[in-house]
This record gives C-alpha cells, sequence and structure tokens, in this order.
C-alpha cells in the first residue's frame, strides 16, 4: 500500500465508482443521482467538489425499443443508483444505473446527458444466465475499450457474471454477448468471520487488452481474458486492508471495495465503507492507492 486517504466532502458517502478523466479524479455516490465528484487530491485525504449533473431523460420518454426495467431503490439511495463511471479519450463519462441496468452518456463538459440505446435482447439474455434476477444485484461496473467499440457489464452476485456488448454500425449488438455466468460460494476472509457467501463483481477496467475485475469479497483484483472472461491471474489485497484492525469496519462479513482503476505503476481502489463507522473511527468514504505487481500486470 502507498496510501489511505479519506474522501471529504461527499455529504451522502457511499462512494460507487472512480475514474482518472483528463488529468483529473472523478467519483460517484450511489445515493446521488444529482452530481459527479472532482476529487481533488490533498496531502492525507481527497477534496470532492461538486459538478452538477445535466438534465437526464426521463427513461419513459425514449420509446419502445429502450429496454430499461422500472428502478429499484432503497429509502433514501439515489433513484439512479449509479455503481460504475469510466470515461473516453474524448471526455465523455459513462455511469452504470444498476436500478435500470442501463448507462447514462454524459458529454460536451457535462453539459448533456443521453441514455446509451442498449440492445433489445441484453436484458433477456442475462436473465435467461440467470444474471439481474434480484433487487440490489445487477449492474455493478463497466468497463470500456480505447474507442468505445466494446464494453462490459459486470453482474454483482446470485449470479455474478460479465457480458460484452459490441458497436457495429453504430449500434451496440449483444450477439453471444454473456462471457460468464456462475453462482459460486466462498468464505469471506477469516478476519471478518470466515461466512459463506456468494462470490461477486464489484467493478471492472480495461487495460491493455485485458479486463480486470475488482472481486470483492475475496479482497482480490483479477485479470481476465477480455473476449471469453476466462480467469488468468489474481492478486490480494486482503492483507493491506484487514490485518490492522483499525482498518476494519466492525463484524461486518462482506467486503467493501466498489471502484477500480489502474495504470502500469499503481492502483486504485475505492472503499464504499455504506455509511459505516471503522473501528478506528473514520466515517468517510476511502480510496486506497497500491503499487502494480513487480512484474507488472500482465506477466
Amino acid at each position: 500500500m502507498i496510501s489511505e486517504k479519506p474522501v471529504n466532502n461527499m455529504p451522502l458517502g457511499n462512494l460507487s465508482g472512480i475514474s482518472y478523466c483528463h488529468h483529473q479524479w472523478l467519483g460517484i455516490s450511489d445515493k446521488d443521482d444529482k452530481y459527479i465528484y472532482q476529487l481533488v487530491e490533498k496531502s492525507s485525504y481527497y477534496e470532492a467538489r461538486k459538478i452538477s449533473l445535466p438534465p437526464i431523460p426521463k427513461l419513459n420518454d425514449l420509446g419502445s425499443s429502450f429496454t430499461a426495467e422500472q428502478p429499484e431503490v432503497f429509502e433514501g439511495q439515489g433513484n439512479l443508483d449509479f455503481e460504475a463511471i469510466v470515461c473516453d479519450k474524448e471526455g465523455s463519462l459513462y455511469l452504470v444505473s444498476e436500478s435500470t441496468n442501463q448507462i447514462l452518456k454524459v458529454s460536451n463538459g457535462f453539459s448533456q446527458a443521453n441514455w446509451l440505446i442498449l440492445p433489445n435482447n441484453l436484458i433477456y439474455e442475462a436473465k435467461k444466465a440467470n444474471l439481474l434476477r434480484h433487487f440490489n444485484a445487477k449492474f455493478e461496473g463497466l468497463a470500456v475499450d480505447g474507442e468505445i467499440t466494446k464494453l462490459w457489464l459486470v453482474a454483482e452476485r446470485d449470479s455474478r457474471g460479465i457480458i460484452l456488448l459490441e458497436k457495429v454500425n453504430d449500434q451496440w449488438v449483444c450477439e453471444d454477448c454473456v462471457l460468464l455466468s456462475e453462482h459460486l460460494m466462498r468464505s469471506s476472509p477469516k478476519l471478518l468471520g470466515s461466512k459463506r457467501l456468494p462470490l461477486d463483481f464489484s467493478d471492472a477496467f480495461y487495460y491493455q487488452g485485458k479486463l480486470f475485475t475488482l472481486e470483492r469479497l475475496q479482497h482480490q483484483i483479477c485479470r481476465r481474458n477480455s473476449h471469453n472472461a476466462q480467469l488468468e491471474k489474481c492478486w490480494q489485497f486482503e492483507d493491506s486492508v484487514l490485518s490492522d484492525e483499525k482498518f476494519r469496519y466492525g463484524a461486518y462479513s462482506f467486503g467493501q471495495a466498489e471502484a477500480l482503476w489502474l495504470n502500469d505503476d499503481e492502483v486504485w481502489i475505492g472503499i464504499d465503507n455504506n455509511n459505516m463507522y471503522r473501528n478506528d473511527g473514520e466515517y468517510r468514504p476511502i480510496i486506497y492507492r497500491f503499487k502494480a505487481p513487480n512484474s507488472g500486470w500482465l506477466d
């Protein structure tokens, strides 16, 4: 670990996604539909500065070809439940809405918002593969390639899965798009009680032709084949964030890593504390920064 820094001034907390976009850190909260946040790094913390989202089109105004489901939300949670944020080389942002299983594109310097028109068969194919069948266990992460011709959606749990959409003739296509669907139980780390819980995904990141998944229960980052989601290698961060009792959240059994971003040299992992206090009294979301493996991410 290089550093662990709390995030100041996210009034609703729940850091659910981070991305480094055009020389600035950006973050989102799954409890906030009105803002994204510029995360300005200081010596011992990140300062969250609000950036207002433009008006967001209503889902029911987009016609019969639009495949959104009715939003499902917790009391006090943002209606759209944004869970991931990525950007393209032109500066447009892409936000995943877990409650609707849709992707919001924010462009033109944060001044315009539109829902991507996803394939009509996406939800059908996902549910046929036993994905997206449980409340609050739907699309949790998003990764895109550099040209925005491919995007990967990760379904959180019960079952967890990976879906690949490709752009053909300027339209997103779901053809044999479910790369992975699995419902597996594993024990949480010993320091979190060794409880049997479902494996999950909480974010994804595309880097150098590979797909990296954030696997929350097992406190690890895994590299996968981006074409078929086959597992290639994993790196654990359990010892770094759990070995010191002060970094733990009482008797909480689940992991809380929600956000992932990496480059050649380092990786950043965002913690959604879900309004819980850490054992040392810290109540703000946390961003951990780690060195990359000595042999690199592709070895």
